[in-house]
């Protein structure tokens, strides 16, 4: 009974732990995510150029095939030293997916609202009082919350049911994209942000599988080999 007691309440606050990490004012959306799909990756490269290379740097995709394509080169970048949008430098996003995940990229990108308070005129339900713009109002269109601020963002409990972004938000006017065309942008950008995160993590992938058949037919040479042995050795 100590034992297990020992094992259990280790991994109990551990899950509490995890919880409360992902501990955010609305449901996180899971879009499907693909990054095999290249096409997808380089429509969403394509967008990161037009819309996010303004502000953002990708210094560590520099010498991308599928970057380099799309308009992501250094001398397009955003100089580092320069103070962007009130004197806060925006963010290199080369590892942005690592460190938020792909669940949080797709519904921050989709969570600006208007807010009158803020300079830019937006704020952002997953990164409250933000000093980024929104950079989608032409395609998204503008939003408002439809929820009291105090409510989602109270100290309620971490078992508390999340709702949806679309449930405290609301279109107040149209923009260029219809809603299932913009979704679809933002899925292929996070795409692109995820494969921007590790791209060689799919050489490593096709080139595990050709070790993996290598090793088999190796297994099975030295074990005909090793029956070769024992033959001759009776």
């Amino acid at each position: 009974m100590k034992l297990i007691k020992r094992i259990l309440i280790p991994c109990l606050l551990l899950i509490n732990l995890n919880v409360i990490a992902e501990e955010y004012p609305i449901k996180l959306e899971k879009p499907v995510i693909n990054t095999h799909d290249v096409k997808s990756i380089q429509r969403g490269a394509k967008t990161f150029a037009s819309t996010c290379l303004v502000c953002h740097s990708m210094d560590y995709l520099a010498h991308d095939r599928i970057a380099k394509a799309a308009g992501i080169t250094p001398n397009k970048m955003p100089d580092k030293n320069q103070k962007w949008w009130f004197g806060a430098a925006p963010p290199d996003l080369t590892l942005v997916a690592k460190v938020r995940g792909a669940r949080w990229l797709y519904t921050y990108l989709h969570v600006f609202y208007k807010d009158p308070k803020q300079t830019t005129g937006f704020n952002n339900l997953l990164l409250d009082n933000s000093n980024m713009p929104n950079p989608f109002v032409g395609m998204q269109g503008e939003q408002q919350l439809i929820a009291k601020k105090t409510d989602l963002f109270s100290d309620a409990s971490v078992f508390t049911r999340k709702l949806p972004y679309y449930s405290v938000l609301t279109l107040s006017k149209a923009g260029s994209m219809p809603p299932d065309e913009f979704d679809a942008m933002i899925k292929d950008l996070v795409n692109f942000l995820v494969y921007a995160s590790e791209p060689k993590k799919y050489t490593r992938e096709r080139l595990g599988v050709w070790v993996l058949l290598f090793l088999g037919v190796l297994f099975i040479l030295v074990y005909l080999l090793k029956r070769s042995y024992w033959k001759q050795l009776k």
